[in-house]
């Protein structure tokens, strides 16, 4: 074993000297590898000084004993030549011949298929002597000491120099590549492998074996160490090889000028097709099957190889056909005898295992027959003893037992009289609970039939009063009293024939009789409906809406009691209350309820808990369901919301809920969930139907109920252990009404093991006690069909009233509000242009609300997380009501809110409300934003005399407001998009930052970012990528995202662009302009696109379409082109035109940032903004 001082250790990065490093995992040996955060190469935390003790024979050949010792091989005498021929094909690959110098040559095995090949002038170095003596005899110059310590003659330069496994080994990595650099000629070439580690399970062959490795070099490490010494991107890539580690290997060029060349050997490492197999040479191919057969092991590769040579036919001389057909054969029979070995090893190596597992039970078996035997002795003995032990004390209580037997004998008949009248009280008992059970499905059953009843005389009650506020029957009464008055007596005939048909003497009695009592419901000012019977209205087919106003709540109380049962959770507790102290809402009470917690911790937190609107309930451990109803029996609330001490609202879950709640007369309200902490999964849970309820648990825990109807089911069931589950059957087999909001606003905390996940894993069993309870619903469907039909809709009147009692009570300070209206919240410039304002209005203290009046199209388009992080409020109006009822919902918020301004930007629902706010609230003001010269401008222009103000982002919009339609010019206010100059700087890139794609720093790369939308014609680009696919000068980046996405990337794969266009999806758009060229936005409609002022912010000229605002930023010929949106080889010929003149195109850069940096800073956009909402409101 090595000393600690016989070892070198790692205090800083070997590479860039950073001491920013963590511990990534530990070898066998012990020792860990360290990461470097800084440039990422990996590197073992020590190694011993003198390294040459391991490189002796040992390490190539060991003596008995010594195999598997985790360094070196066990006898490389073994190793064949075909373990190098990989390395020989992709050396020929380059074309490559001449001098060749072989770092860790060993035996000189790879040198020998070098000189085949034709390498001449063929060197190496191996610091084992006897592997040196070995390739000295063969012939070539090889030297048996350190790489640096030999001194090369100056006019000694190589055409190739190979590193096999070699890199990871050698200590001064700097020195080692500078000094290869120096002995390779100007265009030579560096072939490596190395291992690479790759941050899964592969990585564990490496930390297992090869225990003398220094480096475990990561690809991103690689390319930057290959980056400092070469210049230059190395060509290749990283494989897992099968029963090994990844590993790196490749090659990489002393010119980076002829890197271009290699280009295709890059790509072709990594896949091939027919179609790149047509323009490859045969040796060429045969080459590529060596590599993907033997290295690579890509058999989709081979196979489509092996097909080839199969079918090719070639007319040329017959030495080279001859040599075609029999690598034709030897490839297809590698291949064949590959696949069936691979089978053979699979089934090997699974009968293997199950052996290996039965041998390995067999001896656990062994082992515990063993240990029992020798437990089994042990008890026997101590029994023995202990026998001998109680034989003595029995014969010395054998008096005493005497005794105790007759006082016994007194004692069970006295227990037997008990145990009867026990058993007398249980009978009653059960006949008790038995009349008790039957009592409660009978007042289940009262319960519904009086909801049916209540919703049938609410129903009447609206027809009726419905029918009284007719003039049909206002007439009508009116009607028959003058046909009374005049002697008409038959309503089946005519007014004239009545006069003169006399009645039957019974008829003529009611008709008095009803003359009699409309004349007194007259009197009385009763309706005349109430003469009517049921019968004689018509049937309703469909659930009615019963019309209500309701009800004032007592201002003096909360609306809402959130009760939060803790155990054992006082690091949560905290988190949760705050939560709900952090609601848009704030008439509510908070109710905590310690279920009698043991940890010190929590009961710390208990003790010192002084929070506003906070009361503690104390009480001994009794379960959640008892500490919610505790909660809810304290609590002063209409509504009742059950926290978990461990989770989270989010800050409107109580307002939108009690909107729903109190608008739609509902009896419960939750939304979607969302995870945190350990996952951010989002469960979609279901609507209130008691038919799904009956199949899961389909509702959050913290749903939003009625007190009300909590008392009328009896609350949480203690005896269940899905108590939330068991209550929102129960509630809603009494008729209970609920809805659910989808969004996710419920934060499920998720971290190790909780009660849900306890109950869950005895699932069945607890659903088993659900189905029990609740029987009847399970095995009579109609009745639960019956349930659900049977409930009722409601219009309601004044909803919003007991919602708007806290903005009566909020305090006299008020900040200016404002309220942004808009169609939805997607990722965009626009979008990000928004943002920007908000936050700077939040920051110039501003309250912020958001409305939208459509969905996202995509879930993934939807950008509400970053609004809920800057403003106070965002209610997406179709996840809450529907449409007819918006405008009462606008009201709200205008109202609660205190809103002194309203922003649109692309609302068509939102114009059609403004004549009525400016009516309702005269001191409103209304500005209004367009972008662009079509769409929204003609709602803009329906509304125009409601407006107070038009904000235009640029000179077209304001020309055509002024020309066309001869707006006020007072009522314009120009203020163009700005971009954060000082963050979008080409000056100041993080290399760190940049995307991870394998683009060569000589390519010129082309971009398009945007939407995938019609207006944006993402097809267009496509078009010219494919006018220029085989121009490998160029690269294409393609970033976005939307509703054209499908059709793009069909598009790509029907051109076979799928190897000339990364499509990263949605991107931050800094990192990838830090390595764009050229942007090209090929809109049909647009305004000024925040990723053109981006592109222009870092120095990217731009080739876009003249239309909208586009004119006035992008100059033509300055800093980028302009063409017609319909002419995509105009878009081409400018691109030409760019790429082909080096002069043009850096004057174009330099141009581009300096217009951005005078003309499109963001902090004039938001003073302009600032300025003009202050002067307004």
């Amino acid at each position: 074993m090595f000393q600690e001082t016989d070892y070198i250790i790692h205090d800083k990065c070997p590479f860039c000297q950073s001491r920013d490093l963590d511990k990534y995992k530990q070898r066998a040996d012990q020792l860990w590898v360290l990461l470097c955060h800084n440039c990422r190469l990996g590197f073992v935390e020590k190694y011993p000084k003198n390294l040459a003790q391991w490189y002796d024979l040992e390490y190539y050949e060991k003596s008995t004993g010594q195999a598997n010792s985790g360094i070196g091989y066990d006898n490389y005498q073994d190793v064949a030549y075909d373990y190098f021929l990989w390395a020989i094909a992709l050396v020929a690959l380059t074309k490559t011949k001449g001098s060749l110098f072989d770092l860790g040559c060993s035996n000189g095995l790879f040198l020998d298929l070098a000189k085949s090949y034709g390498c001449t002038d063929l060197g190496g170095v191996e610091l084992t002597p006897e592997y040196a003596e070995i390739a000295q005899q063969k012939g070539y110059s090889v030297y048996n000491q350190s790489f640096l310590d030999i001194q090369f003659d100056a006019n000694q330069k190589y055409d190739i120099v190979t590193a096999w496994a070699v890199l990871e080994h050698i200590p001064e990595l700097n020195e080692t590549l500078a000094k290869i650099k120096s002995i390779l000629k100007p265009e030579g070439l560096l072939f490596f492998e190395v291992p690479c580690i790759v941050f899964d399970e592969r990585d564990d062959y490496w930390l297992n074996s090869s225990l003398e490795h220094i480096y475990y070099f990561t690809e991103e490490s690689f390319k930057t160490i290959l980056k400092r010494h070469f210049n230059n991107c190395y060509i290749g890539g990283v494989f897992s090889l099968d029963g090994y580690g990844a590993s790196l290997a490749g090659f990489v060029s002393n010119s980076p000028e002829k890197t271009i060349d290699y280009q295709p050997i890059n790509d072709y490492l990594k896949s091939m097709t027919r179609v790149d197999l047509s323009t490859l040479s045969e040796v060429e191919i045969i080459c590529y099957f060596i590599i993907h057969f033997r290295y690579t092991q890509n058999i989709e590769a081979c196979k489509t190889i092996v097909d080839y040579l199969s079918q090719k036919e070639t007319n040329s001389d017959q030495a080279v056909s001859l040599n075609l057909y029999y690598w034709s054969y030897l490839a297809s029979n590698f291949l064949k005898a590959h696949l069936d070995n691979q089978n053979y090893i699979e089934a090997k190596d699974y009968f293997l295992e199950q052996i290996s597992g039965l041998e390995s039970n067999l001896e656990n078996h062994q082992l515990s027959i063993k240990t029992l035997q020798q437990q089994l002795a042990e008890e026997v003995a101590e029994e023995a003893a202990n026998y001998r032990k109680l034989y003595q004390e029995l014969i010395r209580s054998n008096n005493q037992l005497e005794q105790v037997n007759h006082d016994l004998a007194q004692t069970q008949e006295q227990l037997h009289q008990t145990q009867g009248e026990l058993h007398h009280t249980q009978e009653q008992l059960h006949h008790k609970q038995g009349e008790l059970v039957q009592t409660q499905e009978q007042l289940y059953e009262k319960y519904h039939q009086i909801d049916q009843i209540t919703h049938e005389r609410n129903y009447w009650k609206s027809r009726v009063e419905a029918i009284e506020t007719s003039k049909f029957w206002k007439l009508r009464d009116q009607w028959f009293k003058v046909r009374s008055l005049v002697g008409a007596r038959n309503e089946n005939l005519s007014f004239l024939q009545s006069l003169v048909t006399p009645l039957p003497p019974e008829q003529s009695n009611k008709q008095e009789l009803l003359l009699d009592n409309n004349l007194a419901l007259e009197e009385s000012e009763s309706s005349p409906i109430e003469v009517m019977t049921q019968e004689e209205l018509e049937p309703i087919q469909e659930t009615p809406v019963q019309r209500m106003t309701q009800e004032k709540w007592d201002q003096n109380l909360p609306l809402v009691s959130v009760i939060i049962p803790c155990y054992n959770y006082g690091q949560y507790l905290e988190e949760a209350i705050d939560s709900v102290l952090q609601q848009t809402f704030q008439n509510f009470e908070i109710i905590v309820v310690d279920d009698g917690s043991t940890d010190s911790k929590t009961q710390e937190v208990l003790d010192n808990l002084n929070k506003p609107k906070t009361t503690l309930i104390r009480q001994k451990n009794q379960g959640v369901a008892i500490a919610r109803n505790e909660g809810i029996f304290q609590a002063k609330g209409k509504y009742i919301c059950c926290l978990d001490a461990d989770d989270k609202l989010k800050p409107a879950y109580l307002e939108k809920c009690l909107i729903k709640l109190e608008t739609e007369n509902l009896d419960i309200c939750y939304t979607w969930i969302q995870e945190f902490e350990e996952s951010d999964l989002v469960w979609k849970t279901a609507s209130f139907e008691l038919s799904k309820l009956l199949e899961e648990n389909c509702l959050e825990v913290s749903a939003v109920f009625r007190r009300d109807i909590w008392e009328k089911v009896g609350g949480y069931d203690p005896q269940m252990a899905y108590e939330d589950w068991d209550l929102w059957i129960t509630m809603a087999k009494m008729g209970a009404i609920g809805d659910v909001i989808p969004e996710p606003l419920f934060l499920y905390r998720k971290h190790g093991i909780s009660k849900h996940d306890l109950d869950f894993s005895n699932h069945e069993e607890i659903k088993q006690k659900i189905e029990t309870k609740h029987q009847k619903l399970y095995q009579e469907p109609d009745r639960v069909r019956a349930i659900e039909q049977a409930k009722p809709k409601y219009g309601v009147q004044d909803g919003y009233k007991n919602l708007l009692i806290q903005s009566e009570n909020s305090p006299n300070e008020k900040r200016k509000t404002l309220l942004y209206a808009l169609p939805f919240t997607v990722m965009g410039g626009v979008d990000t242009v928004l943002l920007t304002l908000m936050k700077n209005f939040k920051q110039q203290g501003f309250d912020i609300y958001v409305l939208t009046t459509l969905r996202p199209l995509t879930p993934k388009e939807d950008t509400t997380e970053r609004y809920e992080e800057i403003v106070d409020g965002i209610y997406h109006f179709p996840n809450l009501l529907t449409e007819d009822k918006w405008p009462e919902l606008v009201n709200y918020l205008i109202e609660s809110k205190q809103i002194d301004l309203v922003l649109m930007a692309g609302s068509s629902y939102f114009y059609s409300l403004i004549p009525d706010l400016k009516d309702r609230y005269p001191n409103l003001k209304i500005v209004d934003q367009l972008y662009n010269e079509y769409g929204h401008i003609a709602n803009n222009r329906k509304y125009a005399d409601y407006i107070d103000l038009n904000i235009v982002e640029n000179e077209r919009v304001k020309t055509c407001l002024l020309d066309e339609y001869e707006e006020k010019p007072e009522k314009i206010s120009l203020i163009t998009n700005g971009v954060d100059i000082n963050h979008f700087n080409p000056d100041f890139i993080e290399a760190s930052n940049l995307p991870s794609l394998v683009i060569p720093p000589e390519k010129f790369v082309i971009s398009y970012i945007g939407r995938f939308s019609e207006e944006k014609c993402p097809e267009v680009f496509v078009e010219i990528v494919n006018h220029f696919k085989n121009d490998h000068r160029l690269c294409f980046i393609m970033a976005g995202y939307g509703p054209m996405e499908d059709q793009i990337k069909d598009q790509i794969k029907t051109y076979g662009l799928e190897f000339r266009i990364h499509f990263p999806g949605i991107v931050e758009t800094k990192p990838y302009l830090a390595i764009t060229d050229l942007m090209i936005l090929p809109s049909k409609i647009d305004g000024r696109p925040n990723i053109v002022l981006e592109s222009l912010a870092m120095g990217i000229p731009v080739i876009a379409s003249a239309i909208g605002g586009l004119p006035q930023i992008i100059q033509d010929g300055d800093n980028g082109f302009l063409c017609d949106p319909d002419n995509t080889e105009e878009f081409i010929e400018k691109i030409e035109k760019i790429t082909s003149d080096t002069n043009l195109y850096q004057q174009m850069k330099q141009n581009a940032r300096k217009y951005a940096v005078k003309s499109l800073d963001m902090a004039v956009m938001k003073t302009q903004y600032l300025e003009l909402i202050n002067r307004l409101i």
